[in-house]
């Protein structure tokens, strides 16, 4: 990393060709298309396991790696309480949109009842008291 002096009205002096960032060559895998090298690991794979020398994990080995592994991560205390908070902070999210979710399927419900209900009674008598009305109501 170099330093840069600057000019006497701010500006600071072109990078030179050893500080200008240089574009990566494709060479190797790199340079070859995706399936080609899919198609190369393939025939790779199944050599080593002709031979014997390809490594299979058993679900002990596999166990082990994930203690290696689990163990290390969990000493970087700072990383491990920031995932606690993310976890819990998904959780709340998640109890908060269950719970939207549950009061908006109850106000639904209780509308769609309401409907049923009003569709399902006879018509209101007249507001006037009459025999008929009253003869109708009875029914």
């Amino acid at each position: 990393m170099s330093i840069h002096t600057h000019d006497l009205d701010g500006h600071s002096p072109a990078p030179t060709d050893a500080e200008a960032p240089r574009k990566k060559s494709r060479r190797g895998f790199a340079s070859m298309p995706k399936a080609v090298v899919r198609a190369l690991g393939k025939v790779g794979g199944r050599k080593a396991q002709a031979a014997g020398t390809a490594h299979r994990f058993s679900a002990e080995s596999a166990a082990a790696a994930g203690q290696r592994g689990g163990g290390k991560t969990s000493e970087d205390r700072e990383h491990m309480a920031q995932a606690g908070k993310k976890g819990g902070k998904a959780t709340a999210t998640l109890r908060r949109a269950a719970a939207e979710s549950a009061r908006i399927l109850e106000a639904t419900m209780t509308q769609a009842l309401a409907a049923t209900a009003e569709a399902a009674s006879p018509p209101a008598a007249a507001a006037d008291g009459s025999a008929e009305a009253r003869a109708h109501a009875r029914d």
